[in-house]
C-alpha cells in the first residue's frame, strides 16, 4: 500500500495535473493527536485496523481531492463503476468522430441556403452567413411565432429572441402570459428542441430567415405576429421552418453533406492517435466495444477509417477500425432503434455496401456489420444488457435520454461546448463573485424580520443590482443566449437534462484516456435547501467543543 504523501499523478502528462504538484498533507504546525491516526498516516487505500483507529479531521481542514485539469476531467452525475461495466458502445458523430467547428456549422448552413434557393426564396439569401456565436443547444424554437427561446429546467422562460432580435421583457410577457412552457409543450409540434449540434446551424438560419422577412421592404409582418404579408402572399413562421426542415432534410438525405465532408476529410474532422489507443485498452482490460450510428455504411467506413489512419504503437499497427469492435451496427435510425419500433437486422455487404437478403439471426457479431435493427437485437448479440452496458453519444434525446429509458444503459453524454463553457466561467468569476455578495446582501435586509413585520424595506436597488450581475454573468459565456447550462443563479433546460439523464459527460470521449479503466466515478452529494445549512451548523459546534479540548487543540 502507497502511503498517502507519496501520491503520485495518474495522468500521461502530470504537468497537466491539478495534483501533481501537491504537497504533503503532513503540516509540522499541526499537532499530533493524541487518539487515533492521523490522515497522512493512513496508507492508500486504508486497510480495515487503519480506518477503525483513524480520527476524522474537521471538515474544513481537510485538503483539497485531487483532480485533473477541467479539459482532461469526465464528470459524474451519478455513480458509475468502470469495473462493473461490460460492454461500452458508441455513436460515431461527434463521439468517435469529432468534427472541426465552425467549418463543419458553416458547411451545412450553406448547403441548407442552396436547397431553400431550389425550393423558390430570394436568392439574397445567398449571401447569409452562419453565426457561430448566436446558438447554443437547448433552446427552444417556437415555430408558431417565430421565436427563439431559453428555458430553465422547469420551463420558465429566461429569454427570447425574435430572429435576432431580443424580445424586451414586456412583449415576452404578452406573446407567453405565463412566462412558463409545461413539460408536455416542450418538445411538441410547435417547441422544437436543439437537442444536437447538427441542430445548429438550422437554428441560425431560422432566427436569419425571420430577421429577413420581418425587416424585408417589400413585407408588412401581420398583426396576430405568426407571419409576414406580400400582397396575396402570406408567409407564416411555422411555414418558413417547415421549408428548412425539408431543406434540412434533403440535405442529409441526399447525400450533399456527407459528400463534401468525405472529400475534405482533413479540413472537417479531428484526428487523434489517442482514439485507437483507448479502444485497444478497452479490450486489454476485457471490455467489449461496439458502434450504434444513424450514418450509412458508406459514410461510417470513411469516417472511421481516416480516425483509425493515424500513427500508432507497433502492437496496433496493421489493424483496421472495425478489429476494436464487437458489433457494428450502422444506420440505426435512434431513437427509434431503442424502442420496439426498430427495423429488421440485415447484414451489410462490406464489399458493395448493400444489405443482404433477410433478417440476420446468428450469434457471431465479430467481423461483420450490420444496418438497422433494434436494442432488442443488439442484447442478443452482446449477450449483455442494462447496466452493465455504457453507452457514449452527443444527442441528448436520441443517444442519452432514449438508452437511459428504454433500455437502462449507463450514459455518457459528449458536450464539447464545455470547452467554451471553462472559459466563460474563469471570465465571469468576478461577477460571480459579486452576485454572491449582493445575495447575502439581500438576505440580511431581511434578517430578523417576521410575520409582525409591516413596513417592507425598499430592496430596489439591491435587486436591479442582481439583475444587472445576472446579465453581466450571462455575457461571459454568449452575448445572446448566455450559459448552456445556466442563467444566473438557474439551471438552464439543456443542464437539467444532463444532469437527470447522463451519467457521465465531458467536452471528449478522449478523456477517459487519463482515467484507469476501473475507476469509480463518484458524484457529489445532492444537498437538499435545509441539508447543507444544519450540517454546517452541527459541524461548527462540534468544531467549538473539539477546539477546546487538548486533543485537537491547535493553539
Amino acid at each position: 500500500m502507497l502511503p498517502i504523501t507519496a501520491y503520485v499523478c495518474p495522468s500521461p502528462n502530470p504537468g497537466h495535473c491539478a495534483g501533481s504538484s501537491r504537497h504533503s498533507v503532513t503540516d509540522p504546525k499541526r499537532p499530533k493527536r493524541q487518539n487515533g491516526l492521523r490522515l497522512e498516516e493512513l496508507s492508500l487505500p486504508p486497510s480495515r485496523d487503519e480506518l477503525a483507529n483513524y480520527q476524522d479531521m474537521p471538515v474544513d481542514d481537510l485538503p483539497e481531492t485531487y483532480k485533473r485539469h477541467n479539459d482532461q476531467r469526465v464528470f459524474c452525475n451519478r455513480n458509475l463503476d468502470l469495473s462493473n461495466i461490460e460492454y461500452c458502445g458508441f455513436d460515431m458523430d461527434y463521439t468517435l468522430a469529432e468534427y472541426i467547428s465552425p467549418a463543419v456549422e458553416e458547411l451545412t448552413y450553406s448547403l441548407i441556403v442552396d436547397r431553400l434557393l431550389e425550393m423558390g426564396y430570394d436568392e439574397e439569401l445567398k449571401q447569409f452567413r452562419f453565426n457561430p456565436d448566436f446558438t447554443i443547444r437547448g433552446l427552444i424554437i417556437d415555430l408558431k411565432l417565430g421565436n427563439i427561446l431559453k428555458t430553465d429546467g422547469y420551463g420558465f422562460i429566461l429569454r427570447v429572441y425574435h430572429g435576432n432580435q431580443l424580445l424586451p421583457w414586456e412583449q415576452v410577457i404578452e406573446r407567453y402570459p405565463s412566462t412558463f412552457l409545461y413539460s408536455h409543450e416542450i418538445g411538441s409540434k410547435r417547441f422544437n428542441v436543439v437537442n444536437t449540434l447538427f441542430a445548429l446551424p438550422e437554428t441560425s438560419l431560422f432566427a436569419d430567415m425571420v430577421s429577413y422577412f420581418d425587416n424585408h421592404e417589400k413585407y408588412t409582418r401581420t398583426d396576430d405576429h405568426l407571419g409576414v404579408q406580400r400582397g396575396q402572399v402570406y408567409l407564416s413562421y411555422e411555414s418558413m421552418y417547415t421549408d428548412l426542415r425539408h431543406a434540412v432534410d434533403k440535405v442529409h438525405e441526399k447525400g450533399y453533406l456527407k459528400n463534401e465532408i468525405a472529400a475534405n476529410l482533413p479540413r472537417y474532422v479531428k484526428q487523434d492517435p489517442a482514439l485507437p489507443l483507448l479502444l485497444h485498452r478497452f479490450r486489454q482490460v476485457g471490455k467489449g466495444l461496439f458502434v450504434v450510428t444513424n450514418s450509412d455504411y458508406k459514410y461510417t467506413q470513411t469516417i472511421m477509417s481516416f480516425l483509425f489512419d493515424v500513427e500508432v504503437p507497433d502492437e496496433l499497427k496493421g489493424k483496421s477500425w472495425k478489429d476494436y469492435f464487437d458489433v457494428i451496427i450502422v444506420s440505426a435510425r435512434k431513437p427509434a432503434f431503442f424502442s420496439d419500433t426498430g427495423t429488421a437486422l440485415r447484414e451489410v455487404d462490406q464489399e458493395t455496401g448493400a444489405l443482404k437478403l433477410g433478417e440476420y439471426t446468428g450469434s457471431s457479431p465479430h467481423g461483420r456489420v450490420f444496418a438497422g435493427g433494434s436494442v432488442e437485437h443488439l442484447n442478443f448479440l452482446l449477450q449483455c444488457e442494462g447496466k452493465r452496458i455504457l453507452y457514449a453519444g452527443d444527442h441528448i434525446f436520441g443517444d442519452v435520454l432514449k438508452s437511459k429509458k428504454l433500455s437502462g444503459w449507463r450514459t455518457f453524454l459528449i458536450m464539447p461546448e464545455l470547452r467554451q463553457e471553462f472559459e466563460g466561467l474563469r471570465r465571469s468569476a468576478p461577477h460571480y463573485e459579486h452576485l454572491k455578495n449582493l445575495e447575502f446582501m439581500l438576505a440580511e435586509v431581511y434578517r430578523g424580520l417576521a410575520s409582525d413585520t409591516q413596513e417592507q424595506p425598499s430592496t430596489t436597488e439591491l435587486i436591479k443590482d442582481l439583475d444587472n450581475t445576472a446579465v453581466a454573468i450571462d455575457g461571459s459565456f454568449n452575448k445572446y443566449f448566455g450559459s448552456a447550462f445556466r442563467s444566473g443563479t438557474k439551471q438552464s433546460l439543456f443542464a437539467r437534462q444532463s444532469q437527470q439523464y447522463a451519467d457521465l459527460y465531458s467536452s471528449t470521449l478522449l478523456n477517459l484516456i487519463h482515467y484507469p479503466l476501473f475507476y469509480m466515478f463518484n458524484s457529489a452529494m445532492d444537498e437538499l435547501p435545509h441539508e447543507g445549512r444544519g450540517w454546517r451548523e452541527h459541524l461548527e459546534n462540534h468544531n467549538k467543543i473539539n477546539r477546546r479540548s487538548p486533543q485537537v487543540n491547535r493553539a
